[in-house]
């Protein structure tokens, strides 16, 4: 068996480290026209002594507030009016509040957190249900929301590879 030569180990890794490269420049688009766009530096106005960190999650209601949910040092989610002025922090402290993966807002502007590291789904106005597990009801690392209505939520999960549909319900 013969030994394999310098030249032919460089060869090796050229191609090998090149690949990523050629992958790349074969999944460009062509003749696609490009879309005009402004970007208004500097949007989100903080007050002293906040700071955003990991943008996990952004999420607007029907007022055009924005919501951001943030997960650096702790998780934390902030509210901005329409012109990017800050209104307010939600759950500031909240147990349920580990590790930010996303947010949404309802039709009927209900804010849905979802965090990752405690398995839950946090809503403004319902509540907030779950906790880990396999089982119907349970969530394993919960990844997306949609909230088609008032009552209806869909619920993705990475680790139990599937999406649960939810119908809350009024409390007895």
């Amino acid at each position: 068996m013969q030994r394999p030569t310098l030249i032919g180990v460089l060869v090796f890794v050229s191609f090998v480290s090149a690949a990523p490269a050629f992958a790349q420049s074969k999944a460009k688009a062509q003749n696609v026209p490009e879309i005009a766009y402004d970007s208004v530096p500097n949007f989100l106005k903080f007050p002293p002594n906040i700071y955003l960190g990991e943008g996990i999650g952004v999420a607007t209601n029907s007022k055009g507030h924005v919501f951001v949910y943030t997960r650096s040092g702790e998780t934390r989610l902030f509210e901005f009016d329409q012109n990017g002025n800050y209104v307010k922090e939600w759950g500031q402290g909240l147990y349920g509040f580990a590790f930010a993966h996303a947010v949404r807002v309802d039709p009927q502007d209900n804010v849905w957190a979802v965090d990752e590291g405690t398995n839950m789904v946090i809503g403004r106005v319902v509540g907030k249900f779950g906790r880990a597990g396999k089982l119907p009801k349970e969530f394993g690392m919960v990844n997306s929301i949609d909230c088609r209505n008032e009552n209806e939520l869909y619920i993705g999960e990475l680790t139990n590879w599937r999406v649960q549909r939810i119908t809350l319900r009024a409390s007895r």
